[in-house]
């Protein structure tokens, strides 16, 4: 279950990257969830779900999308609109 609840959450987030519009306030909902709640049978003791079932899969997809569109406005861009893109992502997150 916690397998779909991670996969809905970073579809979600992808959607939003992409430009859809969500419902940030149910994934901000979720997060804070899984940030409240304890991992089971963990070996160094108690762990947030989201350090133990979502942080890890978040920063990879995340660094995956940044990557792939940095490589692109490098590719089509200049230093002026990727740095107002770059601000722009920047800000988007730090909502996020």
């Amino acid at each position: 279950m916690l397998g779909v609840l991670r996969n809905i959450i970073l579809e979600q987030i992808k959607m939003e990257r992409d430009g859809d519009i969500i419902d940030k306030h149910a994934i901000k909902a979720c997060i804070y969830m899984l940030e409240g709640l304890e991992a089971k049978d963990t070996s160094n003791g108690p762990e947030k779900l989201y350090s133990s079932a979502f942080e890890e899969d978040f920063i990879r997809t995340s660094h995956d999308f940044y990557k792939a569109e940095g490589e692109m406005l490098l590719r089509e861009s200049d230093a002026g609109p990727y740095c107002r893109h770059t601000k722009k992502r920047i800000d988007e997150e730090l909502d996020r």
